[in-house]
């Protein structure tokens, strides 16, 4: 006899039809997942069959809905390879003082750039000499003069934040 065979003699019989319907249970969940796979899987090879079916019949699929058209930024952005960094900096010189938040929103009304992109951006072109903050408010950096009011704030050293009071 092996060891697996005398520990089986020393179980009690509860024991022993215990660790049978586990084994049982366990042995059915697998029969069942693998059930639902297979299921799940004509189900959607049955729809895109469907699909193709009616592309085919159809000539053509039909034309995703438009999206709003996006602002001049974004326009320009597109239509010359301009990144989050060039896109932003367009923004604070159209529109001087606006909080970090305000350049977010003001990106959300045609295409959406994600908030740390856009304060990514921020910090950059700050770091870059071509805009400023003060008092929480972006402003662009004529680089011949300093802003209005005397020295530019800056992040302390060792500091990471880029959020400008915003």
């Amino acid at each position: 006899m092996n060891d697996s065979e005398q520990n089986d003699e020393r179980r009690s019989p509860y024991e022993q039809a215990r660790q049978t319907l586990l084994a049982a249970l366990g042995n059915h969940e697998a029969s069942m997942f693998n059930i639902g796979y297979d299921r799940g899987f004509d189900a959607g090879w049955d729809a895109a069959v469907r699909r193709m079916g009616q592309v085919l019949q159809q000539g053509s699929p039909p034309e995703p809905e438009r999206a709003p058209p996006p602002s001049p930024e974004v326009a320009l952005a597109v239509a010359t390879d301009l990144t989050a960094k060039d896109v932003v900096l367009e923004i604070v010189r159209r529109k001087p003082g606006l909080r970090g938040r305000d350049i977010v929103q003001e990106t959300d009304k045609s295409q959406k750039l994600n908030e740390r992109t856009v304060r990514t951006a921020l910090y950059r072109l700050k770091v870059d000499g071509l805009i400023y903050v003060k008092d929480g408010l972006w402003h662009p950096l004529d680089p011949n003069r300093l802003p209005a009011g005397g020295a530019v704030e800056s992040t302390p050293a060792g500091s990471r934040s880029n959020h400008g009071g915003a």
